[in-house]
Parts: C-alpha cells; structure tokens; sequence
C-alpha cells in the first residue's frame, strides 16, 4: 500500500515541476538569478540525571544516573523553477542514545537511529520585504532500528513512508544567504514494524533465551504546531 502512496506523491511532485515550468515559459530572464540552493538544519541535545540511590543493605548504597544524547541532521538540495516554486530532495538522519549507569553494574543502553530520505516542493505565497512566508508537501522513505543491551531486550526496525505539509518562513540575508524556519506540519506515516524481543524465563531455564518475532502494520496521522516544531536552518543559492 505504501509504495502505492510513494508513487502518486513522486507523480504528484512532478506535475508541480511541470507546471512551475510551463509558468515560466513566458517569462524573459533579466538576471542571472540563483537557480540551486543547499541548505539544512541540525540539533543536539544532552542530558545526564541522577534519579537517586538505590539501598540495598546499610551502609551500601548504589547511584543511578540516567544519559541521553540526541543528534539529528537534515540537508537538503532544491532548484528553483521560478520566483514561487522550489522543488529537491532532501534527507534526514537521527541518533538517539539512552544510557542507565547503575554502580558496580554493566551500563545499560538503549539506541535509536532514523534515516529518511525523500523529495519535496515548495510554494511561496507571501513576500513582504525579505521575508516569505511558504507551505512544503513532501514524500519520503523511512526506515530506523532500535536495539538495546538488556538481558531482557527488543530489536524494532521499521519500513514506510511518509507524506507531509509543512509551513514555514524564509528571511533574505543577502541575495545568497537567507535564513529559514518551519513553524509546524500536518503528516501520515504508514509501514511495517518487525520486532525480535529476547526474554528469559524462570522456567524450564532461566540460562536459555527465549526468541519472539513480530510483525504489524501501522499508520499515523499527526498535526504538531508547539513549540517543539519549530526548526531553524539556513540556505545557499548558487
């Protein structure tokens, strides 16, 4: 079904080229104008809390710290079809790392890592000045692993795709450089989830691992327009 979904939404962003074309094929070209652009935007984040101790027999006692460190990056490269469409393919990667640090104990960990890579295009309907304000369909693949050391653990991988409308802002530094933000997004995720998961039992033996595949199907639609959707970046036109 997803690909299904994949192949109008590629259909779709090539009639929007096809049309930004035809728009200006009665425009006479009076400059040089940029005609590509790259740009992007990435975040990190880290975090280390200590959750309190754990007693076991006095005086003993045991620390727990709780790690996390995310990283995210997300470049992208477009052409622009005329003064209100851009069109590209950009892409997108994630780590996500939890750690608990027991004393005396192996740490545990627990791991995340996304890749997306997709095509978009984009429509600006408003200039003020050096601002632009656009909305942004997309369509993209996903794909992300998660796995963790624990004795009892679960390896989840994921396959699907994606479907988007973002909006957004862009601010003209220069005739190069400008800035830009999305302020929120309104997308539909569908794909496939297969999950192994290790348990070990207490009985018959509590030594021998126990081994359980899985496998759903699943679709989302979300809308997020807090403050946590809000994303910086910049470009470059050449």
């Amino acid at each position: 079904m997803y690909k299904s979904l994949l192949s109008f939404a590629i259909g779709l962003l090539f009639a929007t080229f096809v049309f930004g074309q035809n728009a200006d094929s009665n425009k006479t070209e009076t400059s040089l104008a940029p005609k590509f652009l790259v740009g992007g935007n990435f975040s990190f984040n880290s975090t280390n809390n200590t959750t309190g101790n754990i007693i076991l027999l006095p005086p003993a006692t045991l620390s727990t710290d709780n790690r996390t460190s995310f990283f995210s990056v997300s470049p992208y490269i477009g052409y622009q079809l005329n003064s209100n469409w851009i069109v590209g393919i950009n892409l997108f990667y994630s780590s996500n790392t939890a750690t608990n640090i027991i004393e005396s104990q192996d740490d545990i960990e627990f791991s995340t890592t996304e890749f997306q890579y997709g095509l978009f295009a984009r429509y600006s309907f408003y200039a003020s000045n050096r601002l632009t304000t656009f909305i942004q369909p997309s369509a993209r693949l996903i794909n992300s692993a998660s796995d963790s050391n624990s004795l009892n653990s679960t390896e989840r991988n994921t396959n699907g795709i994606g479907l988007g409308i973002g909006f957004g802002l862009t601010y003209n530094l220069s005739s190069r450089w400008r800035v830009i933000s999305t302020i929120g997004i309104l997308s539909y995720q569908t794909g496939t989830v297969d999950q192994v998961s290790f348990s070990f039992p207490i009985f018959p033996d509590p030594t021998e691992p126990v081994r359980m595949e899985t496998s759903e199907d699943f679709s989302s639609i979300a809308a997020n327009f807090s403050i946590s959707s809000i994303r910086f970046g910049a470009e470059f036109l050449f």
